[in-house]
């Protein structure tokens, strides 16, 4: 195998010594890390090609996924909804109005994390 690349999705593998010719049976590694694990589903593919000689060079190229998922602060946040400037949660703190009366309503969106 010759002209290899090897490409992830995520970081960048610079720092990888990729070799030029890998022959039968051999093997190369890269280990990139320690980085900082994000929060929630994340999905990484990295993408090795190469050439090989088989009646002419062919082209050979191959994807792999890792996936984690990332446990930690959770998004949050608070929605509040206001009729008249009142917290009417529920029939018994309702808005007493008259019909054709003025209504404001006020929505209220806090982005707790």
């Amino acid at each position: 195998m010759t002209d290899i690349t090897l490409d992830d999705s995520v970081y960048p593998l610079g720092d990888c010594n990729v070799p030029d010719t890998l022959r039968p049976g051999r093997s190369f590694e890269c280990i990139i890390g320690p980085v900082a694990a994000a929060a929630g589903q994340q999905t990484d593919t990295s993408t090795v090609t190469g050439k090989c000689f088989k009646k002419g060079f062919i082209t050979l190229k191959d994807c792999d996924s890792a996936n984690y998922y990332g446990f930690g602060p959770e998004p949050a946040y608070h929605f509040q909804k206001y009729i008249n400037g009142v917290d009417a949660d529920s029939l018994d703190m309702a808005v007493v109005v008259d019909p054709n009366d003025i209504l404001t309503f006020r929505y209220e969106v806090t982005n707790i994390w």
